[in-house]
C-alpha cells in the first residue's frame, strides 16, 4: 500500500509503555503495507510489520488517539493498544496517522470481504463527483427574517459522489424524532439505496 505523501511527519506523541521494542513504524513505513480499509471518507487503514495498525487520513483526528489512552488506563473496556500518534501536512490539509496493535478478528475479516464485494456496486454514483456540504443538518440551515435560507458551516466541503449530500443529511436525522427527512427529499435528489448502506455502515462502526 503506497503512501505518496514525502513531507516530513511530525511526532504527537510515543507511547513507550506496551513494551514493543524500537523503532516504531512510522508514516515512511507504509510503502508496501497491507490495505484493511479505504473507504470514501478519507480514512485509511493498513497494517504494518504483522504486529501493528496505521489508521491514516485527513479526517482521522488526534483526538481518537488520546481517547484511546485514556480509556485503556481508566478502564477495563478492552481496545487495541495505541503506540504513537503522528501528522504530516498535505497541501492546505494535515494528515493524521494513529498506530495501533494489530488485533486479528476472523469474523472482521470476512465482512471486509463482503465489504469489498458489494460497496463498489452499491456506493456508486451514476454522475462525476459534485462539491458537497457534507454536514447538511438542521443546525447549519439558517431562516432569515424574511424566509430565506442560508447554509452555513462549510468545513467539511469536498467533492464527492452525487448520492453522498443525501445520505449523510438522512443519517443526521439521528432517532428518525422529527420530520427532517421530509425537508431533505425537497431539497436534495434522492438516493435512498446508498443512504441506507451508509447509514447501516454508520450505526456498525460508531453505534
Amino acid at each position: 500500500m503506497p503512501d505518496t505523501d514525502t513531507a516530513p511527519y511530525e511526532v504527537l506523541f510515543v507511547h513507550q509503555n506496551h513494551g514493543y521494542p524500537n523503532p516504531l513504524p512510522t508514516p515512511d513505513d507504509l510503502d508496501g503495507s497491507e490495505a484493511l480499509l479505504n473507504d470514501t471518507s478519507k480514512v485509511k487503514l493498513a497494517r504494518v510489520q504483522e504486529r501493528f495498525v496505521m489508521k491514516f487520513g485527513v479526517f482521522v483526528d488526534p483526538i481518537e488517539a488520546h481517547n484511546m489512552l485514556f480509556v485503556e488506563k481508566s478502564t477495563t473496556v478492552p481496545i487495541p493498544k495505541v503506540f504513537a500518534n503522528y501528522q504530516r501536512p498535505k497541501g492546505q490539509r494535515v494528515i493524521t496517522y494513529i498506530l495501533m496493535q494489530y488485533v486479528p478478528g476472523e469474523r472482521t475479516a470476512h465482512k471486509l470481504r463482503y465489504y469489498q464485494h458489494v460497496l463498489p456496486t452499491h456506493l456508486r454514483g451514476n454522475e462525476a463527483p459534485v462539491f458537497t456540504h457534507n454536514d447538511f443538518q438542521r443546525k447549519n440551515v439558517m431562516v432569515r427574517p424574511d424566509g430565506t435560507l442560508v447554509v452555513i458551516d462549510w468545513e467539511f466541503a469536498s467533492w464527492y459522489p452525487t448520492y453522498w449530500e443525501y445520505a449523510t443529511a438522512t443519517c443526521a436525522n439521528a432517532g428518525w424524532y422529527d420530520d427532517w427527512h421530509e425537508y431533505v427529499r425537497i431539497a436534495l435528489d434522492e438516493y435512498p439505496n446508498q443512504s441506507l448502506w451508509l447509514s447501516s455502515m454508520k450505526h456498525e462502526m460508531w453505534g
